[in-house]
């Protein structure tokens, strides 16, 4: 027996009035493992340079793809004038070598300051990597302010399309922020090609950073 056309225009009406959808709700993206200096800190940086990714040990990466998708979705925030360290810079080779010691010298980093003008230095390490089927990407970042030489934001995560959860928010991530495709695999491409994922997971990396940023 068929509901009558005003019951059904009551349920919709009542609908509409409470604010209620028959539709469920996107999920919420992953959370992101991450640390915010107080604002006033966060607030003297605003001029950043993304200085060599590095690897963990026993990593073998695309770290320059990496790095080059994490400075795009950085610099998507409009939070921070964002300046990569040219790979043609003096200081490129000594930096890399000190950053996979496991630590850069305040001095070097005196050094580009005064040189560049910039008000902090992003430093980012690859936990983990795999770029055949299920890709997987571990990314730890760090945020240092030249002026106090603290670190004011700080991120990590590991994105496994071995884990369900991770292949769920990366559909939500493509149905939502990235263009879409026209590939035959659809959304599952950016799980499919290494720059896409990358993009995807430095996309929710570089946002646990937004929410402080909008209340600038």
């Amino acid at each position: 027996m068929s509901a009558s056309p005003n019951l059904v225009a009551m349920i919709a009406m009542a609908s509409l009035a409470t604010g209620c959808s028959m539709f469920p709700a996107p999920p919420e993206p992953l959370q992101v493992n991450h640390y915010l200096a107080d604002k006033l800190d966060l607030d003297s940086v605003r001029r950043v340079m993304v200085l060599p990714f590095h690897e963990a040990p026993g990593v073998a990466s695309q770290s320059d793809l990496v790095r080059s998708a994490f400075i795009a979705e950085m610099t998507k925030l409009k939070s921070f004038e964002v300046i990569p360290l040219p790979r043609e810079a003096q200081e490129y080779d000594e930096i890399y070598r000190s950053l996979t010691r496991g630590t850069i010298s305040p001095d070097a980093l005196a050094v580009l300051s005064e040189r560049y003008g910039i008000d902090g230095a992003v430093m980012g390490t690859i936990t983990n990597y795999r770029a055949y089927r299920p890709a997987s990407l571990g990314l730890r970042i760090q945020l240092v302010s030249m002026h106090s030489g603290r670190t004011v934001w700080a991120a990590d995560g590991i994105y496994d399309c071995g884990d369900a959860a991770v292949i769920e928010d990366l559909q939500h991530y493509a149905e939502s922020f990235a263009a879409a495709e026209d590939s035959l695999h659809g959304w599952r491409i950016h799980m499919l090609a290494p720059r896409k994922f990358a993009a995807y997971v430095c996309h929710r990396i570089a946002g646990s950073v937004s929410e402080a940023s909008a209340t600038r």
